[in-house]
């Protein structure tokens, strides 16, 4: 397990404005984000070492180089899976950084996708040697030559199978556009669609799904920066710690469609990417506060929906008719209009919403949003606040943050093995508190904290009736918890 002060954390990020028609080359795109996120780090670019972007992004790296004036790269890699490798790209910085292989690690895709070329149209990209994907060779002569096809293939059996109609999926797009129309950085800023405007639109791939079912074909770029949290305290933005990040290629995976897994009715990919970011950080996505699901085409938002846990086999549709992914909803999806709304930069800007989220600084912000969860269709990824954070006094802390204190409370002192560089962390005397219920029906916790520095930090909290808790002093390291048996 690597060391706490070794953790990768995200600590700038960068965009450009988010067009059709940008009027500047794809490599100005991707270094004006990455310039923008090293600003935002409070970093200078000639200090970046590592760096990777997409397989298919058009700009090469050594051009990037110059374009910053980066001195030394010791890590550098492209990834495929088009957008389906936006969170792979944070595995691949995450590991690098923690490995002591890189020191600043940037990530970037900038892309002119309307006004130089359409990812919606079809591009023929097969190889006479066979060096081209498999379902290419068997879709193109076929008539299945667009990104919309190949997800028609995907999606009919499940739509199908539990009945989703387009009304159905016209609720998803009616949510991201409500979302992006109050974020500024959006496309569709100020552009809100009604479900009568979805069923207007027109087919793409009758009966699948129509125009508003669709992502958007942006011009634009976006970048962020990772590295250490020690290195993160000489920076100017407070870290944003990559608590998991995990991908799966299972064996018969293709690029969107997928067609030749055995049951389509399944996510089998997210499934299994999620019991592996469960394994490593303790936490479901659906135990987030906010996420980032990749929508290209809304009836993948659904499948992943029931691959990631947030609700059973053909239950989504009715899980976003309830409401649960508006803003205020059980879990906000996409605040910041997602693809859909803001703008298609392949999936990195969900990444950086994320980003925004966990400081507080999100147009649309969600309250008490302490972890956030990134997933694009094969890969996933959790970052979270700074974990053993100081609240101040005062603070009014949410009865989903203050569960995780209270089973630490109720846990002996012993079988706490956290905090700082691994030193242990401990609650009250027994023979002070007495028996912990009788204290957490009391309303007053009370315990210390011991840093590797060996010094003592003294925390008092009041519990209200709401489940809510009071900081007096300070607070406890919430990462505890998923160390700890269920206090049930």
């Amino acid at each position: 397990m690597v060391a706490e002060s070794q953790q990768a954390c995200i600590v700038g990020i960068g965009q450009t404005e988010f067009s059709k028609a940008s009027g500047r080359s794809e490599q100005q795109l991707a270094a004006e984000s990455i310039l923008t996120a090293c600003r935002d780090a409070g970093l200078s670019p000639h200090e970046i070492d590592g760096m990777t972007t997409f397989a298919i992004d058009n700009s090469d790296e050594i051009d990037v180089m110059r374009s910053l004036g980066c001195k030394d790269i010791n890590y550098t890699t492209r990834l495929p899976q088009g957008g389906a490798a936006s969170v792979a790209t944070l595995v691949h910085a995450k590991n690098a950084v923690e490995s002591g292989m890189v020191d600043y690690f940037v990530i970037w895709r900038a892309m002119n996708e309307r006004s130089q070329y359409r990812f919606g149209q079809p591009k023929i990209d097969l190889s006479p040697d066979a060096h081209s994907s498999t379902f290419m060779e068997w879709c193109f002569p076929f008539g299945a030559q667009t990104p919309a096809a190949w997800e028609a293939l995907s999606c009919g059996h499940y739509m199908n199978t539990y009945g989703i109609t387009s009304e159905d999926l016209g609720n998803i797009s009616v949510t991201f556009r409500k979302a992006a129309a109050t974020n500024p950085n959006a496309f569709f800023y100020g552009k809100p669609i009604t479900l009568e405007d979805h069923q207007t639109s027109r087919w793409i791939v009758e009966p699948w799904f129509r125009l508003l079912d669709c992502c958007q074909e942006s011009d634009g770029g976006c970048a962020i920066v990772v590295t250490t949290r020690e290195r993160a305290k000489n920076l100017k933005q407070k870290a944003v710690p990559i608590l998991g990040a995990e991908y799966s290629m299972t064996f018969n995976h293709e690029i969107i469609s997928d067609f030749y897994e055995g049951d389509l009715l399944h996510n089998d990919v997210a499934l299994r990417v999620t019991e592996k970011l469960i394994n490593k950080c303790g936490v479901a996505p659906k135990d987030t506060k906010v996420a980032m699901i990749y929508d290209n085409f809304t009836p993948q938002v659904l499948r992943q929906l029931e691959g990631f846990g947030y609700c059973g086999l053909g239950e989504a549709k009715d899980y976003v008719a309830d409401g649960n992914l508006e803003l205020d909803g059980a879990t906000p999806l996409s605040p910041n209009g997602g693809l859909i709304g803001e703008a298609y930069i392949h999936g990195i800007n969900n990444i950086t919403e994320g980003v925004r989220q966990m400081r507080g600084t999100a147009a649309n912000q969600i309250k008490d949003a302490q972890t956030a969860f990134v997933g694009s269709l094969v890969k996933l990824s959790r970052v979270g606040k700074q974990m053993g954070q100081i609240y101040k006094p005062g603070t009014k802390l949410s009865s989903t943050v203050c569960k995780a204190q209270i089973m630490v409370l109720r846990a002996p002192a012993e079988e706490l093995e956290i905090g700082c560089g691994g030193a242990p962390m401990q609650v009250g005397d027994p023979a002070e508190l007495g028996a912990m219920d009788d204290a957490l029906a009391d309303g007053t916790l009370v315990g210390k904290r011991y840093t590797d520095e060996a010094e003592t930090m003294e925390f008092l909290c009041t519990r209200g009736g709401d489940g809510s808790v009071t900081v007096a002093g300070y607070t406890i390291d919430v990462k505890a918890a998923k160390k700890l048996p269920s206090s049930d």
